[in-house]
């Protein structure tokens, strides 16, 4: 399997030998600090140089960290170039990473057969609401009464803070349940139904605050409908539970992948980077050898 991507390759030679001379500690990796006492020794080979009336000391200590700085920078050039490299080796590492997220995502996106029973057209009847400081919603299905009703929340001076919550205040889901329901779909659909009855209620006091007619002829089928996608259960609205955990699985695998992706790219852009300031940290040394022959000289005279 390839370490990267030709796209990914493409990206990495992107600096030019000029653009390299200017470099500064800004331009040291993002994704990686360095250890603090060599970034103190890049920063210091960025600072300005000893004012004229330096002593020698202080010249000497100065052309000792910028030898240092410029020996780190031959360093890692030589490793960012050898064929075993820490970058090579976390981009396989990333690499096998990125296949099994890859795997994981295919496996997420298969539609999965979503849990499915069927209930009765039993008439959801007796629908009714009040509306005065809270509204008040009421309704039954199958002899189960059900009552919601909002909390309100007021703000020191009577004015409200937000729409009330709206809590139910009686009626179990549990008894809607059919007495054919197969053992291992009893709970799921338990939950299910006491989720849609809740969404019924909600939508139900939608139409009462907009002043529209309050749903007609909805039945307990109606809560569970077969999912045109996976077949399991759909509320009131028609959303599907299955569908939306399988969508969200998804999501963050993609998220994950993407991570990966910039993770792996970033490795391969810092190694190409390093491998390639390698020639100009040479010719640097070479010129810094030469400077401080030359000082060294004149300190003899």
């Amino acid at each position: 399997m390839p370490l990267f991507s030709s796209g990914e390759q493409g990206k990495e030679h992107t600096s030019t030998p000029q653009e390299t001379a200017n470099t500064d500690s800004r331009d040291q990796p993002t994704a990686r600090k360095l250890p603090p006492h060599m970034q103190r020794i890049i920063d210091e080979r960025s600072a300005p140089r000893l004012r004229p009336d330096a002593s020698v000391e202080e010249q000497r200590n100065a052309y000792e960290r910028r030898r240092m700085a410029l020996q780190f920078d031959i360093d890692q050039g030589e490793l960012a170039s050898s064929p075993e490299n820490p970058w090579s080796h976390r981009i396989q590492l990333l690499t096998e990473a990125l296949a099994d997220v890859e795997n994981e995502l295919r496996e997420a996106e298969q539609v999965v057969p979503g849990p499915w029973h069927p209930l009765p057209a039993t008439p959801i009847r007796d629908i009714d609401a009040e509306k005065d400081e809270a509204v008040r919603l009421r309704f039954s299905i199958d002899g189960e009464t059900f009552e919601f009703e909002e909390l309100l929340d007021w703000a020191e001076r009577g004015t409200q803070v937000a729409r009330p919550e709206l809590v139910q205040t009686r009626g179990d889901a549990a008894k809607l349940v059919p007495e054919d329901t197969p053992n291992d779909l009893v709970e799921p659909l338990r939950q299910h139904l006491g989720d849609s009855v809740v969404t019924f209620a909600t939508d139900m006091r939608d139409h009462v605050l907009d002043n529209d007619p309050l749903p007609q002829d909805a039945t307990l089928a109606d809560l569970a409908k077969p999912c045109p996608t996976c077949g399991g259960w759909t509320d009131w609205k028609g959303a599907c539970d299955t569908c939306a955990a399988r969508k969200g699985r998804a999501h963050q695998l993609f998220q994950e992948r993407n991570h990966l992706m910039k993770e792996r790219s970033a490795e391969a852009e810092e190694r190409h980077r390093l491998a390639e300031r390698l020639t100009l940290a040479r010719h640097r040394m070479r010129d810094l050898e030469n400077e401080i022959a030359q000082w060294e000289a004149s300190l003899k005279k």
